[in-house]
């Protein structure tokens, strides 16, 4: 079986094995060269600031949301509607979308100008239907 170095050469584990006497996990060599440029590093006095972080705190994600209407007298699918609205506004990264009644929409944007840009937009037309944001 092979493993990689730190450096990148690929070594037989026997070969690890070999050097650390049996205990290819005790790489011993290895780590005290990483030890050493670790202290040799220094940092500038704007570098001293430690960063936390963890997994619990919750993401502050902001949504922006629009609610449509299709004037239509037939149900259509969202997918229908999303296919004319999405190049209408330009094809925002991120939007999703949901049904949320007969022909009514909402579409979440990630940030706030993509939402305006919709809002702003001309007339929107699924087919030949109006719709209404």
């Amino acid at each position: 079986m092979h493993e990689m170095t730190s450096r990148g050469k690929m070594v037989w584990k026997s070969e690890i094995a070999e050097k650390n006497q049996g205990a290819p996990w005790k790489l011993e060599v290895q780590d005290d060269e990483v030890s050493a440029k670790f202290r040799k590093m220094n940092l500038a006095a704007g570098e001293n600031e430690k960063l936390y972080m963890s997994d619990d705190e919750e993401e502050d994600h902001k949504i922006f949301s629009v609610i449509g209407k299709v004037l239509s007298p037939n149900s259509l699918h969202l997918q229908t509607i999303m296919g004319a609205m999405k190049p209408a506004w330009g094809n925002p990264r991120g939007l999703r979308a949901r049904m949320v009644g007969d022909n009514v929409s909402i579409a979440d944007f990630m940030n706030e100008m993509d939402k305006e840009r919709a809002l702003d937009g001309s007339p929107l037309l699924v087919g030949r239907h109006a719709v209404l944001l």
